[in-house]
């Protein structure tokens, strides 16, 4: 089992440069559309969507933390590389 320790992290994150996914989510009042993006080691994320208000529309970029960032390498390991342990 492959354990996502900050160092294993960094070392993923410079495997898969350029990888990129996106999720998208759909209610009655809210839509949202997450945009991630590896770059230079980092997980970057563009959230996008709008509610029910009439000027609720968003549209904003993230540095992902270390716990964002282990979520979401641990929610697509099947789909990435992983360094050999």
């Amino acid at each position: 089992m492959f354990r996502f320790t900050v160092d294993n992290i960094k070392k993923v994150l410079k495997l898969n440069e350029g990888f990129e996914d996106s999720t998208y989510y759909s209610a009655k009042n809210f839509t949202e559309q997450n945009d991630y993006r590896i770059h230079n080691g980092k997980l970057l994320m563009r959230r996008r969507g709008k509610t029910s208000w009439s000027d609720s529309r968003f549209d904003k970029d993230y540095e992902c933390d270390i716990d964002q960032t282990r979520r979401f390498l641990r929610a697509r390991k099947d789909q990435l590389k992983l360094p050999e342990e």
